[in-house]
C-alpha cells in the first residue's frame, strides 16, 4: 500500500449501505468514460445510487485498514459483501465519524448516468 489519499465512502440504495473504498482522485469524479469506482459501482446496479458520506485517509493502507474495521464492526448488520441493512447505529457512527458528501459536493456526476439501450 502507498501514500496515496484514500477514501472510505457510504452508499445507500434501497434500505442498504455499501460500504467500501477507493482512491480519492477516482472517488465521485466525473469522467466521461466513467472510470470512477461510483461509477462503477451504479453501471452495475439497476437502483439509483445515493453517496451519503465518505472519511478520507492518507494513505490506502489506513483506509484498507478502518474499511476492515468497520466490517467487522457492523457485521451483524451484513446482508452480502460490503452491503449492510441501513440502520441506526450504521447511520449514528456515519454521522458522529464521517464527513456528509453533500456538505462538500453540491451533487454527485457521473452517479447519473445517461440511459442507454440494452
Amino acid at each position: 500500500m502507498n501514500n496515496i489519499p484514500t477514501v472510505v465512502y457510504f452508499i445507500a440504495c434501497k434500505g442498504f449501505i455499501k460500504i467500501g473504498r477507493c482512491r480519492k482522485h477516482n472517488f465521485g469524479k466525473y469522467r466521461k468514460t466513467g472510470n470512477n469506482c461510483v461509477g462503477e459501482l451504479q453501471r452495475g446496479n439497476p437502483f439509483k445510487l445515493e453517496v451519503i458520506a465518505f472519511i478520507e485517509f492518507p494513505s490506502e493502507y489506513e483506509a484498507k485498514t478502518q474499511e476492515k474495521k468497520l466490517h467487522a464492526h457492523f457485521k451483524d448488520l451484513c446482508h452480502r459483501g460490503e452491503w449492510h441493512h441501513d440502520a441506526p447505529a450504521l447511520r449514528d457512527y456515519i454521522r458522529n465519524h464521517a464527513t456528509a458528501y453533500e456538505s462538500t459536493h453540491a451533487k454527485l456526476p457521473g452517479i447519473s448516468l445517461p440511459r442507454r439501450k440494452c
